[in-house]
């Protein structure tokens, strides 16, 4: 994609950055933006207004861009999973009407993201189900499609969409707290070398006690 104004190269293949925006169907670098309303010849925007307008576009931004970035992961993952070399259509429209919350009895929107975390996280257990599924056919004498094994792993997926919610929180929250314990550590002040020092150079008044009170 190019900018609306500079046109130069604007990489949308990778995880949003805020740098530009989707604005009127067409993308700008948001410094470009900037500048081209604060410099109109009639009725210039202050740069807190063009700031002030952007904000909403870089969520949306980021919302779309995203979700493109995450199903071209999740079709990469599904090409090397399936051994199929490009993911079809028909997968991906149900990749995204999940996303979208429209698929049936779905009432809730499950990010493309989230999809293929759990597809990574769970793909030694969807073995297990697909190679099952494989021989109850081949017993059956019936065909089973990639895209009918497909759609059977992620109603597998979004079954344990609950607990992979708690998971992830449980995750973050931890993630949370080991860095106040890292920023904790970090500031602490070590005396250890500094008490060792006063006693080998100072024979006199001995602070160490003062100081492990401190």
């Amino acid at each position: 994609m190019k900018c609306f104004y500079c046109k130069n190269i604007i990489d949308i293949t990778k995880m949003y950055d805020g740098s530009y925006v989707i604005d009127q169907n067409h993308y700008c670098h948001c410094a470009c933006f900037i500048q081209y309303k604060t410099n109109l010849k009639r009725k210039p925007w202050t740069e807190d207004q063009a700031i002030k307008y952007l904000q909403p576009l870089k969520n949306k931004t980021e919302e779309i861009t995203n979700k493109a970035y995450y199903l071209g992961q999740l079709a990469e993952w599904y090409c090397q999973f399936y051994g199929q070399k490009i993911m079809p259509n028909k997968a991906k429209q149900l990749v995204n009407m999940i996303a979208d919350g429209r698929y049936k009895d779905i009432t809730i929107k499950i990010p493309v993201e989230d999809l293929y975390q759990m597809f990574i996280r769970n793909q030694d257990k969807l073995k297990k189900i697909n190679y099952q599924l494989e021989t109850k056919k081949i017993r059956t004498g019936q065909s089973l499609t990639v895209e009918s094994m497909f759609a059977y792993d992620i109603a597998v997926i979004i079954n344990d969409y609950n607990d992979y919610c708690e998971w992830k929180q449980a995750a973050l929250e931890e993630s949370v707290l080991k860095k106040q314990s890292l920023n904790a550590r970090r500031t602490r002040i070590d005396y250890t070398i500094f008490k060792k020092y006063h006693r080998s150079e100072n024979k006199g008044a001995d602070i160490s006690d003062i100081i492990d009170d401190i």
